[in-house]
């Protein structure tokens, strides 16, 4: 070593004790979900590049490519823009919604990104001019939701912040000194002084644990990585963000139960979002993202996907709502899983999420589930899930029954014991979902008037026309709920489930709903009721279609080439009444957080009521094939039958058990009922 390399070694020496420490390098630009240069464990621009050649990531890239390129040709977008997907009231009224806020990320993340991969100067430019739009009051007032104003920052501070902050450092390379200037400051005069300010301000959402806190403090977290020695409170961010984030993963159930309904569960996404930046951040010291909770949340959100790519429309989900997978690639990359890989790649494809490409690895091969996970699976936690499959097809499985014994903390309904059945890939016994858009105060007492939230509006009985005690106030009341006694599922023969459900109730002395399905598509329900005194009963089946019962209580839903036979039985001998109904939303409560009417869908359903002391009624449903002529539930003897195709089966409901046997097996598919 000559004299000026010991000299330079002495220099470097504490340095070298940093990085040895565990402190931070220097920042490299871009270092967030994709590195300038080679870092074991993470992906390079390099790696990137070659990766988007073939494949899924080709096909996402090309997607992209092309919005990015179109968006250089239009307007930028603003509060007031019409927009596919987006609701004309949030438009009219200016207001900065989700789906602008996540449209106006998407366009910059697009074009910073296509920028460092091609070098196009014309797509940094479309960003630039997009960013300098958000930074203008006179085209974006505020970054906050209309209906959020009373808060220094809220959700769309912590989207904006984000995305910006991060197609800042994709940009970075090809920015002038000016033009990072003026990012850097618009992102601080507009997200992270506000930021501050709410938490002077004590924030009601800094310790909550929902996505708010996930979407703004990690977010500015992320942001906080993202700008590094470009801003000043990067560093504080940071510092004042992991720990909320590490704190949040608390929340998940044992199974990856969520918190929230399973529309909600794409939530997921944003401690995904911060930990896989973390990870890039610290260079690839902690993969948080291979441990617990995030694979088993993966796997939850996995069983309550329906074919052909819904979620299971508990709580707040729309009927029809695909579910939010984007972050599911990057715990399938952390974890070498290829059943989540799979899962992933059999979503209905949607407008790529631009940090799903990044977070896509396709050296991970996609594994069939079928044989190697479970049909069937109960979630205690939280919601208390439960799902039962005949296959893993993800287009048309033949049935899918799915029900809770829970109720979420947030964005959860009076739902407790809700039971759907599904056909095919065609809903058949529904659940209503959300209403067209949040009505004004959804979340506090007004909620149980809007019959999506009301246990009117679900496949539950219902004692005397009273709520359920629960929903309706600050937080939900979750001790208010059911639990599962007994759960059972067989590869080869189906699922059954019994749920004590008195807790859920006021003046009872017990309710209980036993299900049993019976692969492939036979599926009895019973239930049973002790109130404190007679009163009226109600049980409804809500249907995907206006189908009539007969006056044995045989109805027949039809969802296209679809059919599923019913029956609704009294075991006790009661003389039941069936009647057809329909939902609508009465004044005051018809009315969205704007101030418009909601769409009245005039959803129907099937009603079957009573006055009594107590309850004991067995629903039977028979998933019929496309093609399969109809068929109808009869009795025979102390027995109930249907033919289906060539097979027959045979439900029984005494003895203490719920049996449903198919042709001439000797043994029953069964559950033992609990005491009443």
């Amino acid at each position: 070593m000559n004299i000026d390399q010991f000299i330079l070694a002495i220099l470097l020496a504490p340095l070298v004790a940093l990085h040895a420490a565990g402190e931070p390098k220097p920042v490299m630009r871009p270092h967030i979900y994709l590195t300038a240069e080679a870092v074991p464990g993470l992906r390079s621009v390099a790696d990137v590049k070659a990766d988007i050649q073939s494949g899924h990531a080709k096909v996402l890239w090309e997607k992209l490519r092309q919005q990015a390129d179109a968006d250089i040709k239009v307007p930028v977008l603003v509060p007031t823009s019409v927009i596919a997907g987006r609701s004309a009231e949030h438009a009219r009224h200016g207001n900065r919604d989700y789906g602008i806020c996540r449209a106006v990320g998407q366009r910059v993340l697009r074009a910073a990104f296509a920028s460092l991969i091609t070098g196009d100067l014309a797509c940094r430019d479309s960003a630039l001019r997009q960013m300098e739009a958000l930074f203008d009051p006179a085209k974006w007032p505020d970054w906050r939701d209309l209906s959020h104003m009373h808060l220094a920052a809220d959700l769309r501070t912590g989207q904006l912040t984000h995305d910006l902050a991060l197609a800042y450092d994709w940009l970075h390379p090809s920015l002038t000194p000016e033009q990072r200037r003026m990012i850097v400051e618009g992102i601080d005069r507009r997200g992270i002084r506000p930021f501050w300010k709410a938490i002077e301000e004590k924030a009601y959402w800094i310790n909550r644990t929902n996505n708010w806190m996930t979407c703004i403090v990690g977010g500015l977290g992320i942001a906080g990585m993202a700008l590094g020695d470009d801003h000043a409170d990067s560093a504080r961010l940071i510092e004042f963000s992991l720990p909320h984030m590490k704190d949040y993963l608390k929340i998940y159930g044992p199974d990856g139960e969520f918190n929230e309904s399973p529309g909600y569960a794409g939530a997921t996404f944003y401690p995904v979002a911060y930990f896989a930046a973390h990870r890039y951040w610290s260079r690839g010291s902690e993969n948080l993202l291979a441990q617990r909770p995030f694979p088993q949340a993966c796997q939850w959100l996995m069983h309550l996907t329906l074919p052909p790519g819904r979620c299971a429309a508990f709580g707040d989900t729309g009927a029809d709502e695909a579910p939010k997978v984007f972050h599911v690639p990057a715990v399938a990359a952390a974890t070498r899983d290829g059943i989540l890989q799979w899962y992933y790649l059999h979503q209905p494809p949607d407008e790529p999420e631009m940090r799903e490409l990044l977070w896509f690895d396709p050296r991970v091969a996609p594994v069939d589930p079928q044989g190697r996970v479970p049909l069937g699976a109960a979630f205690p936690a939280h919601g208390g899930c439960l799902v039962s499959r005949t296959d893993w097809n993800p287009v048309a499985t033949p049935c899918v029954v799915y029900g809770k014994a829970g109720r979420e903390r947030h964005h959860g309904d009076n739902d407790v014991g809700q039971l759907c059945v599904d056909g095919y890939g065609r809903r058949l016994i529904v659940d209503l979902g959300m209403p067209s858009m949040y009505p004004d105060d959804y979340w506090l007492e007004k909620r149980p008037q809007f019959y999506n939230a009301s246990a009117r509006g679900h496949n539950v009985l219902v004692f005397g026309g009273r709520e359920m005690p629960g929903v309706g106030g600050a937080e939900p009341d979750t001790s208010r709920c059911g639990r599962i006694v007994a759960s059972r599922f067989d590869p080869e023969k189906g699922a059954s489930w019994s749920l004590d459900l008195t807790r859920a109730y006021d003046g009872v002395e017990s309710v209980r709903r036993t299900v049993v399905h019976r692969l492939p598509g036979i599926v009895a329900v019973l239930d049973e009721a002790s109130l404190t005194k007679p009163e009226e009963i109600s049980l409804r089946w809500h249907t995907s279609d206006r189908c009539e019962p007969d006056a044995q209580g045989r109805f027949l839903v039809e969802n296209g080439d679809v059919r599923l036979a019913a029956r609704l039985i009294a075991l006790d001998g009661s003389a039941l009444k069936f009647t057809r109904r329909e939902h609508a939303y009465q004044p005051p409560y018809d009315r969205n957080r704007l101030g418009e009417a909601l769409a009245q869908r005039h959803e129907s359903y099937v009603e079957v009521t009573d006055t009594a002391g107590g309850c004991r009624w067995l629903t039977l449903f028979a998933v019929l094939p496309p093609g399969t002529a109809p068929a109808s539930w009869e009795m025979e003897g102390d027995r109930w039958t249907i033919r289906v195709g060539d097979d027959r089966f045979v439900v029984g409901a005494d003895r203490g058990a719920l049996s449903i046997r198919k042709g001439d097996e000797q043994q029953a598919w069964e559950t033992t009922l609990p005491d009443r």
